[in-house]
């Protein structure tokens, strides 16, 4: 799984939920959850941060370990890897992580223990329920994929509103909600029309995306404390 998104940042650069998530993280200490082979590490590190990480890939772990203050290398949800978390952090990140794991939710509330008074969770997500993937089910298709929405290591599914309620029961607060990648019916058709890009670009679009998040966006960055 790491190696896969390791390529698409090496390919395209980081991805808007990622930018997000960068500009987002100060200096102090931030527990990354699912640190790959360390690409949002350094970026961290360059904002003053000091990092801990845990990252299921032996291969990708290493790489992290060569510019973490410490790396557990194992899955978030083993009891043996969180016994070894002792310290609180300013900032838990999960960068496109909860969806791959078994029980979000039990891990939600182990990290919940980890951050410190006034403390930060930034956690990026996909929308299951965003209006493609509805048109997608309506034509009876749900093709796995390498990455994306449809990663075939996805375990669990969230909507956009279904996820920020779950957020909810556990007692964690969502300060903000980031849309990273959206997109509305017909959009790259409307643009192509003359006179139309300006009114679909700076009106149609923003308020869409603001009055139906749970239609129009596909990846968002929830920025919450306890």
């Amino acid at each position: 799984m790491g190696i896969v998104y390791e390529e698409l940042v090496e390919q395209f650069g980081f991805s808007p939920a990622q930018m997000i998530m960068i500009g987002l993280v100060k200096a102090g200490e931030v527990l990354e959850v699912g640190a790959s082979s360390g690409y949002l590490t350094k970026e961290f590190q360059k904002n003053g941060a000091t990092v801990d990480a845990v990252e299921l890939d032996p291969c990708a772990a290493r790489k992290t370990k060569e510019i973490a203050r410490q790396v557990f290398i194992g899955s978030i949800e083993d009891e043996n890897i969180q016994k070894l978390i002792t310290k609180r952090h300013d900032f838990v990140v999960c960068a496109d992580v909860l969806e791959h794991l078994v029980n979000p939710e039990q891990v939600l509330k182990f990290l919940m223990t980890r951050l410190k008074e006034n403390g930060q969770i930034i956690i990026s997500i996909p929308n299951v329920a965003c209006w493609w993937m509805r048109i997608t089910l309506l034509k009876g298709r749900f093709d796995y994929e390498e990455s994306g929405l449809l990663d075939k290591t996805h375990l669990r599914f969230y909507t956009y509103d279904g996820f920020l309620e779950l957020l909810k029961r556990l007692s964690i607060h969502t300060v903000r909600v980031f849309p990273a990648e959206t997109r509305i019916p017909l959009e790259f058709a409307l643009k192509k029309v003359p006179g139309i890009n300006f009114i679909v670009h700076k009106w149609l679009k923003p308020f869409l995306v603001s009055k139906y998040p749970n239609l129009s966006v596909s990846h968002y960055v929830v920025q919450a404390i306890i």
